[in-house]
Parts: structure tokens; sequence; C-alpha cells
């Protein structure tokens, strides 16, 4: 893991986005400052877990070209066609009551020839009623200082509140973000009930402690959950879950964009039965067996597979794919009772597979090679790239191994009659043949997505 510093001006990404380090207060709060300007402030605590959870990595920008010229900010005018049409119809209404005002010169005191004279201009403007002499001398306290510009008197209504627009006091809306932040976007899970517990606590030592929070309201709980629920979903997943299972909750659960022909890649993998099997000869219990397993990538057939007792192992993966390169021509003589065929050999052109230590082994390089086989090692952690050969072992426990004597269910210690001598078991042979029969004539004819 690489090593991260907390110092002024020092770049970090936080999720997915890139923030600078702006200062660091009481070696306890962390101010952060993202590319569009806006701060956050989080605890030093709360984000080494995020640096322990894989949310928080190093970040070294490319270093700007010498020529770069750094951007200026000009503050401009505000032009009529920016606005919207809301703002433009309000705006020309407005100018229409000055400009009658100005050339009447009527004084803005109460009285019958004002009354009148807005009564006609809110007639022909098609308002509902006569603005009040207040907002009259706003309107006029406007265009003198803009010059008589016409958009100084438009209502500026992206700047108000409203949906998704905060009306909270900044004050409160930090100690908000500070809640959220340091409280609940943590992997100690804590509740919204308790994190706006948190903030109203907080809320109320400010009141009790500055005269600035005096007229201030404590943010409903409502309000708080809407700040939560606003949040980045990915980033709510990752910090109270951990990158790497917000990385699985989130990830594209559309079809793969590899594209292999038929009989071009396969995929390997093993597990351990669900299941207890004795010897066939002297009936001792072996325990439960090993499977390693090839299935073909575009129709999701299995070409081969090996049973054993000696757990995972290069010599595992090379009988296995034996099994699956070779014509299966004993099926009749060895398993009568299977009716279907099963034509599943060949030689494939990829073998993806996790990163096991016996996948790396020598021995197994050395016969992939001969044979012209590509070795592809998928991401840690994520088995959803070798898809085929993990739905097969799930399928091959939920359809038959529950239904076998000797079934140990997916946790062994929870059975209760684990220690009867009686407990059902299977021995090796049987277990072959009912493979066999089963992989044939059931799971080669079941219906499956991505089947050709």
């Amino acid at each position: 893991m690489l090593q991260i510093s907390f110092i002024a001006n020092q770049p970090i990404r936080l999720f997915s986005e890139s923030y600078v380090v702006q200062g660091v207060e009481n070696d306890q709060l962390l101010t952060l400052r993202s590319d569009t300007g806006a701060t956050r402030t989080l605890e030093i605590e709360t984000l080494l877990k995020h640096y322990t959870a894989g949310n928080l990595k190093a970040f070294h920008p490319r270093p700007r070209g010498l020529g770069e010229k750094a951007v200026v900010r000009r503050v401009t005018r505000r032009f009529v066609s920016d606005m919207s049409p809301k703002s433009q119809s309000e705006g020309f209404a407005c100018y229409e009551y000055l400009r009658a005002l100005a050339s009447e010169h009527i004084p803005l005191k109460a009285g019958p020839a004002l009354t009148e004279l807005l009564g006609e201009v809110t007639k022909s403007t098609g308002r509902q009623r006569n603005p009040s002499i207040s907002s009259l001398k706003r309107w006029q306290a406007k265009a003198y200082r803009s010059g008589g510009d016409v958009a100084a008197v438009m209502p500026r209504y992206d700047l108000r509140g409203g949906r998704n627009k905060s009306r909270m006091p900044p004050d409160v809306q930090n100690e908000m973000n500070a809640v959220i932040d340091n409280m609940y976007l943590t992997t100690e899970g804590h509740t919204i009930l308790a994190a706006y517990e948190d903030l109203v606590r907080r809320v109320e030592e400010k009141l009790n402690a500055s005269s600035q929070f005096n007229k201030t309201k404590i943010p409903s709980y409502s309000t708080f959950r809407r700040a939560i629920l606003a949040r980045n979903k990915f980033e709510v997943a990752a910090s109270r879950n951990g990158a790497k299972a917000a990385e699985r909750m989130f990830r594209s659960t559309n079809r793969s964009s590899e594209i292999y022909s038929f009989n071009e890649c396969w995929e390997i993998d093993h597990t351990v039965l669900d299941l207890m099997v004795v010897d066939p000869k002297t009936k001792l219990v072996l325990g439960r067996p090993r499977v390693t397993a090839v299935a073909e990538y575009s129709t999701g057939s299995l070409m081969g597979f090996d049973i054993d007792f000696s757990g995972a192992s290069a010599q595992a993966v090379l009988n296995c794919l034996k099994h699956a390169i070779t014509p299966k021509t004993y099926l009749k003589e060895r398993f009568p009772e299977v009716q279907g065929e099963w034509p599943c050999h060949g030689v494939p052109m990829v073998l993806k597979m996790d990163n096991g230590v016996e996948f790396h082994s020598k021995s197994l390089k050395d016969a992939c090679f001969e044979l012209g086989i590509e070795l592809q090692f998928c991401p840690v952690a994520q088995p959803w790239f070798k898809g085929r050969i993990e739905r097969f072992f799930r399928t091959l426990n939920e359809s038959l191994l529950n239904s076998l004597p000797g079934a140990t269910g997916i946790n062994l210690q929870r059975r209760k009659d684990v220690e009867d001598a009686n407990l059902p078991v299977l021995d090796l042979d049987s277990l072959q043949r009912i493979l066999h029969i089963w992989i044939v004539d059931v799971y080669m004819t079941m219906p499956r997505k991505g089947r050709v």
C-alpha cells in the first residue's frame, strides 16, 4: 500500500474525484478543495478509514506545460438573452412600470393617479395585480445602479432556493455535511437516526455558544435524510462497505464485451463439494471431494472435470484439462445409464482462471505453451470475470448435491448429526456415476442464456 501524506497543497484522490489539501486544523480536521473550488471538511480518522478501505489514494497529477497560462476570471454584465423566459417576461413588465412612471412624472406615493397608472400598465402586461410601492422603489434603485440596464431588474430565479437547492445557513450546512462525512459515511454502520441525533446535539451546542446561531433552525430529520440520499450512491456504498464491495454492487450487469467463437475460450476453477464421500472398497470416510472443472465460454457447456481429495494443485488442473481435451469415448462402457452424448473436446485458444498458486505453476505453463493455449488471469477478488464456471458450481450444489446422501450443506458445523456414526455418505464410484448422468442428461440440456 502506498504511503499518503496530509500536508498543504498535497493532491489526493477520494473515490473518483481529485482534491487538494487546503489546510489542517488542530491535527484533527482536514479541509479539501476540489477542482471546482468546493471545500470539504473531514476528520483525519475518517480519511484513514477511507484509505484502509481503498477509497482514498495518493494522486500525482501530470505536470502542467511551461507555456500554459493561468485562467483569468472576469466579471461580465448579464445579457437579456442569457435569462430564462420567465425572468425576461417579469423583467420587461418591471421595465414598463418604470418607464410609465418616468414619462408621467408621478411620485411614488399612494394616491389615485398612481393607482390608475399602475392599473393601465398591469392590464397591458397581463399581470394579475399592481406591484407594491416598495417593489417599485427597489426596481428603480436597481435600474439607477446599472445605468438603465433592463437586465438589472430581471429576477434571478436561478439563484433562488428550490429543488436540489439548499436554503440552509452555511454554518448549519457545514455541520450537516461534517456529520454525514465523519459519522454516517464510515464503516461503523451508524443509522441515519443516530447520525441525525448527533447533528441535533452539535447544532444545539452551537446555538448555546454563539449568537450567530440564535435565529437558526435545526434541520428536520427529513431534510437530513434527503441530504444523505442525494449523495453519490457509489461513495456511500464505498464508505460504509469498502471499495471492493461497492465495485461489486455497482459493476455493470450487461453481458461481457469479450467476443469468443465456439470452443475458443475455456474457464477453469476448483470447488469443494458439500458432500461426504467414502472409499468404495474400505468404506472409510475420505471427506469432502475437490472438483476441478472446465466450462466453455460461449455456451457454458462443461468440457471436463476431475475429482480428488488432494486439494487444489497443478496436477488436478492438468488432469482436468486432459479430460476436457480428449473425447469421452469411455462414457457408454463405464456408465451405461447415461442416455445422451457428451461430444465436448478439443483445444481452446484462451484459458481463463483466477490467481491461485496452482495456476501459476511451471508445469501448467509448459503444457499450455506446447498446446498453444494462452493463459488469461482474472483480476483479484473479481470472480465474475469467469462467471460460466462459477455458475456451473452453483447449479451443481443447488440442483444435485443437496438431494444426495451425505450432503453437508454449506456449513458443516451447523449439522446436528455431524458426530453421528450413521451420517449418510456416498462412495466415490457412485459419485462419479451420478455426476456423469447429471452432466450429460440434465445440465447439458438445460436452457441457459448465451448458449448458441
